[in-house]
C-alpha cells in the first residue's frame, strides 16, 4: 500500500471514529436524560406516597379529636371526599364549642349539620343550626341522619334551590334565601358556615354567601370558608375582604383548605 493510499485510509477511519465518538456522546446524554427522569419520577412517587401518609395521619388524628370532642353513639356518614373532612369538622365544633353563638347558618347540608347538632347536645349549647341544600335528596339524607342520632330539634335543615340572585356581573345561581325563616324569628348568626353550592354550578359559586346574608350575621361573625384551595375560592375570599374594610381573613392549612373571615 502506498503511503497515500494508507494515509487516506487513516484518514477514513478517523472520520468514522469520529462519528461513533459523538454518537455515543448523543447515546450517552440520552442515557442520563432518562436516569435523571426516572430518578425525578421515582422522587415524586415518594413525595405522593408520603403526602398520602402525612395526609391519612392529619385526618386521622382530627377524627380522633373530634370524638373526644363529640358524643356520638351511631356510625358517622363518610367523611371526606364531596363531605366535609375531619380536619374541618373538628375546627367548625371546636369554634362553635368555644364561641356559644345563638345561630350557625350552613350553606350546604350534611355531617357539618350532623356534627353540629351533636356538638349542641352534647355540650348543651344555646345554639340554633339552619342549613340550606339545593338538593331534595340530600337534604332528606341529612334529616334522616339528624333523627337516627336523636337531635333532629337541632338542626333545621331547609330546602333552597338555586335561583338568580340578582347581584351584578355573576350569573351563576345560588340558593333562594326565601327558604330562611324570616328575620324576625331568626337572632343573627355568629358563625356562616360556606360549603356549597358544588363548584360545578357555575364560576365562583360560592361568593354570593355574604353578599346574600349579610344582614343575617351579628357582628364578628365568623365565615368559615371550606375548599380555600381552589381557585374560586380563593377570589370569594378575596372579594369579601375587599368588601368588608375592617374584617380579618386567615387562611388554615387543612385538607382542603380553609378560610376563616372575622367581620368587624
Amino acid at each position: 500500500m502506498t503511503p497515500d493510499a494508507l494515509a487516506a485510509e487513516l484518514a477514513d477511519v478517523r472520520r468514522t471514529l469520529d462519528r461513533l465518538d459523538d454518537r455515543l456522546g448523543q447515546l450517552t446524554g440520552l442515557l442520563l436524560e432518562q436516569v435523571v427522569t426516572s430518578e425525578a419520577r421515582t422522587d415524586d412517587a415518594a413525595t405522593r406516597h408520603q403526602r398520602v401518609v402525612v395526609d391519612v395521619s392529619r385526618q386521622t388524628q382530627a377524627l380522633l379529636q373530634l370524638l373526644d370532642l363529640v358524643e356520638v353513639a351511631r356510625p358517622l356518614p363518610p367523611l371526606g371526599g364531596w363531605a366535609a373532612s375531619a380536619d374541618f369538622l373538628l375546627h367548625l365544633v371546636q369554634h362553635v364549642v368555644d364561641t356559644r353563638p345563638a345561630v350557625v347558618l350552613e350553606c350546604g347540608s350534611g355531617s357539618t349539620t350532623l356534627l353540629l347538632a351533636l356538638a349542641i347536645r352534647t355540650h348543651g349549647l344555646p345554639t340554633r343550626v339552619v342549613s340550606l341544600d339545593h338538593d331534595a335528596w340530600f337534604a332528606e339524607q341529612t334529616r334522616r341522619r339528624l333523627e337516627e342520632h336523636g337531635v333532629a330539634d337541632l338542626a333545621d335543615v331547609r330546602l333552597a334551590p338555586l335561583v338568580p340572585t340578582g347581584l351584578p356581573d355573576h350569573p351563576t345561581p345560588w340558593y333562594d334565601v326565601a327558604a330562611l325563616p324570616p328575620v324576625a324569628d331568626l337572632p343573627p348568626a355568629g358563625v356562616l358556615v360556606v360549603d356549597g353550592p358544588p363548584e360545578v354550578t357555575g364560576r365562583l359559586a360560592r361568593w354570593p354567601a355574604l353578599p346574600l346574608l349579610r344582614d343575617r350575621l351579628a357582628p364578628g361573625c365568623t365565615v368559615l370558608l371550606d375548599d380555600l384551595g381552589r381557585a374560586d375560592e380563593q377570589a370569594a375570599a378575596a372579594a369579601w375582604l375587599d368588601a368588608e374594610p375592617g374584617a380579618h381573613f386567615e387562611s388554615v392549612e387543612l385538607l382542603k383548605g380553609l378560610g376563616v373571615l372575622t367581620l368587624p
